[in-house]
């Protein structure tokens, strides 16, 4: 379960005024990933190594589960109504990030592996002959 633990390391190092500070700034954004991308260690026939993935978890999908989950890292617990001020300041501080980046990245991955893999074969075609 992936929380937001930097939101936490950010109060222990600045203390929750700091934080709430930066934030209200745009100092500090976030990103929430939902998207991965796994690699299978066996060899699998007719499946590639790289696959992509969506994670459904609320604290990948929904910022306010995120920050909320994060805080309770904290070795001081805030006080309620500081962690809920705090919350829905992280939440506005969080990003999007393209829904598609994961397989774009494999994509981009396979076409490097396969021109290198051409360019080898000429490399070893042009010793050959």
């Amino acid at each position: 379960m992936v929380k937001n633990i930097p939101l936490t390391m950010l109060i222990n190092w600045f203390g929750p005024k700091g934080v709430e500070a930066l934030l209200e700034q745009g100092a500090i954004e976030f990103v929430l990933r939902d998207d991965i991308i796994t690699y299978a260690v066996d060899d699998i026939n007719g499946t590639l190594p790289l696959q992509t993935g969506q994670l459904n978890s609320s604290v990948h999908c929904d910022p306010e589960a995120s920050a909320t989950e994060g805080l309770k890292w904290l070795a001081r617990p805030l006080p309620r109504r500081n962690r809920r001020a705090l919350v829905r300041k992280a939440i506005k501080a969080y990003k999007a990030v393209p829904s598609d980046l994961n397989k774009e990245a494999v994509e981009i991955g396979y076409r490097r592996y396969k021109s290198k893999l051409r360019v080898l074969h000429l490399i070893c075609l042009m010793f050959i002959f």
